[in-house]
């Protein structure tokens, strides 16, 4: 009777073992999401609706929670915070371990960018309240010499800094070395920051030009306080930009 009973239950083991998979699961690197979620493509292997259980109980939840009949669909796996990654999905007596990547990091940092707005927010303010006083002063018009430049003497001057550092930042083979993977997000931002830049510096002169006084050589004083603000502000914009990234 004994040797009955284990030759059934070695019958039962190997029927087990060989029995054919319930589902499989299409993809091979699952990406774990920064909202903690991995979405899954499996293929019910049945004739009918497939219930699916996640292990350990209570640290993911599925969403469906079944498979249509001899179909592949999405199950999207919420993992939750307190939970480790790594779960065991099963169904009708198929389990598979899963252990999904976590997502790459986006490097590219744009909100960096936003330090143009505030700079020149900033810079602005001051220059107005700056035109304010001065136009209660009497003082609206300034007079400079005809040889005077706006853009050798105030933009060439705030961008040789600047342009230095991001040439060598963005063409260097050794900075890139250091930088490793970081390298072309960096060099991304760093050559948009560049842009906007020169766009804010290039500003100042057409500024200053357009707010000429035109029945004189004088420059309104409104007008140079606005093209040194803008200009500024793209000088300084670059450098925090370029700093920050490096």
């Amino acid at each position: 009777m004994r040797r009955a009973l284990l030759v059934v239950a070695a019958a039962l083991a190997c029927t087990a073992a060989t029995a054919p998979a319930t589902f499989t699961i299409d993809d091979t690197s699952p990406v774990l999401t920064g909202d903690r979620t991995v979405s899954l493509s499996l293929t019910n292997l049945t004739s009918g609706r497939l219930p699916l259980t996640i292990t350990p109980e209570g640290c993911a939840t599925a969403s469906p929670e079944s498979l249509p009949t001899a179909t592949s669909a999405t199950v999207t796996v919420t993992v939750p915070e307190r939970c480790d990654t790594t779960f065991t999905l099963s169904a009708d007596g198929t389990s598979v371990d899963v252990t999904p990547e976590p997502a790459e990091a986006e490097l590219t940092q744009w909100w960096f960018l936003f330090v143009f707005v505030v700079a020149l927010a900033v810079f602005l303010v001051i220059a107005w309240r700056w035109h304010r006083r001065l136009e209660e002063a009497g003082k609206t018009e300034l007079f400079v010499e005809s040889s005077w430049s706006f853009k050798e003497s105030w933009a060439g001057n705030v961008t040789v800094l600047g342009g230095l550092l991001t040439g060598v930042f963005g063409t260097s083979e050794v900075v890139k070395a250091l930088l490793g993977s970081d390298a072309d997000s960096a060099i991304a931002l760093a050559t948009v920051g560049s842009a906007i830049a020169v766009a804010l510096i290039g500003a100042g002169p057409v500024i200053l030009s357009a707010t000429k006084v035109r029945t004189s050589d004088r420059y309104s004083v409104r007008g140079m306080l606005t093209a040194a603000a803008v200009t500024i502000a793209g000088g300084i914009g670059e450098l925090v930009v370029v700093t920050i990234t490096a």
